[in-house]
């Protein structure tokens, strides 16, 4: 294949994905986030109740603490093992390093907390990390 030729195919399945967010994904985040916001339903009849359960923000909101408590409980979000012999003092001090970059330097649990709605409203959690030499 020639560069143009794989340009194009990346170009194509790019398109592709997207279209498939925008047609697909994207109406069922939409109805997601309208009863997780406990909007009308659409299908009210003037004359009628137009009551509007909560089902759908009382699920997530019940189910939150509980995937927080999964992930914050222990001490250490993340523990690092050693290799090989000596490396057991690395290890622990890698870990600490880390938990608390995670935890104070960027508000862990917050992160998980915001991450996880996504996930359970939006059909996708997503975080990114990366480092900053500042």
């Amino acid at each position: 294949m020639t560069e143009e030729e794989i340009k194009s195919l990346l170009d194509n399945n790019i398109d592709d994905a997207l279209n498939h967010i925008e047609v697909n994904v994207e109406p069922d985040r939409t109805r997601a986030m309208d009863y997780y916001l406990r909007k009308e339903y659409g299908n009210e009849v003037n004359g009628k109740s137009k009551i509007v359960t909560g089902e759908v923000a009382e699920s997530i909101d019940g189910a939150l603490p509980q995937l927080l408590k999964v992930f914050t409980q222990a001490t250490d979000v993340v523990e690092f093992s050693p290799q090989g012999d000596g490396d057991a003092a690395v290890a622990e001090d890698v870990t600490s390093y880390v938990n608390h970059i995670f935890n104070n330097d960027n508000s862990g649990a917050i992160l998980m907390h915001n991450w996880f709605w996504d996930a359970l409203v939006k059909k996708v959690g997503i975080i990114s990390a990366r480092w900053d030499d500042s």
